[in-house]
């Protein structure tokens, strides 16, 4: 677990340096951050006043609700496409077949690796949540911060499985990716990141309670803006059951993925 660790940290602080080395790409990536806040900030003004009812539990604003969603499905694409973005980016490079070849260790690289986008996407939602409580005024209870990060680390767990699951289906099909295609793009449809989920008709409501980001905001949207009763622990005993299934068959499935790869002399294709 250590060395795990220390390579994590070898691996976060190049990515570090290389943010630091192109400065001007991470003032642009603040900049799209508060330009998608103000997208959101002038779409709520629309509906400020209106009195949703589909809002209610969340203080009644469009604008909170909002960020909460923009905030949590940051962590989805680290999530999702990490570690295939890890694979894909060795394929190209040539180096993923001497990488993963060797006798143990090599996923554990490539997890390492993975991990500075983790922690760029957890340094991009406390971002979203910090700038909206400062420049839009934004009020979230703090009592209801253990409770967030709680579901934030279910969160990661969950879809970290389901990125192993995804770059699985990299190693065997190389283009083409139906894991992200349900549980990132039509997440954002059917999980409730731009509407509540009561809007869209039963069936839809039905296929996104498949979605583990469906539970994640609704449970972190009640914790950070929602009134001070307890939160049901149906969604969190969803979220946790689905983190450990999506564990246990990613691993599982990337190592079948990985061996057939090694078997039909496929690993370095792409």
């Amino acid at each position: 677990m250590f060395r795990f660790l220390r390579i994590g940290a070898a691996f976060l602080r190049r990515d570090f340096l290389n943010l630091a080395s192109y400065r001007l790409s991470f003032l642009m990536g603040f900049a799209s951050l508060l330009f998608y806040l103000l997208i959101f900030f002038f779409v709520g003004r629309v509906f400020s006043g209106l009195g949703s009812s589909y809002l209610a539990r969340y203080g009644g604003e469009y604008f909170p609700f909002g960020v909460g969603g923009l905030a949590m499905q940051s962590l989805v694409g680290a999530g999702l496409g990490g570690l295939s973005q890890v694979i894909a980016q060795e394929q190209y490079l040539g180096t993923l077949e001497p990488l993963l070849g060797r006798r143990g260790g090599g996923f554990r690289l490539l997890a390492a690796a993975s991990l500075s986008r983790y922690l760029i996407s957890s340094g991009r939602l406390l971002a979203y949540l910090v700038v909206a409580a400062l420049l839009f005024r934004v009020s979230f209870r703090l009592a209801g911060v253990p409770l967030f990060v709680g579901v934030t680390a279910l969160t990661v767990a969950a879809y970290f499985g389901l990125g192993m699951l995804s770059a699985a289906v990299v190693l065997v099909f190389k283009q083409g990716n139906p894991i992200n295609l349900f549980f990132g793009q039509l997440a954002a449809l059917l999980s409730g990141v731009f509407f509540p989920v009561e809007v869209l008709p039963a069936w839809l409501r039905t296929v996104g309670s498949f979605i583990p980001l469906t539970y994640a905001l609704q449970v972190g949207r009640a914790a950070l803006l929602g009134e001070a009763a307890p939160v049901s622990a149906q969604p969190l005993l969803y979220l946790a059951a689905f983190a450990a299934a999506a564990l246990a068959g990613g691993a599982l499935s990337f190592r079948w993925a990985l061996a057939r790869a090694k078997r039909d002399g496929s690993l370095g294709q792409y």
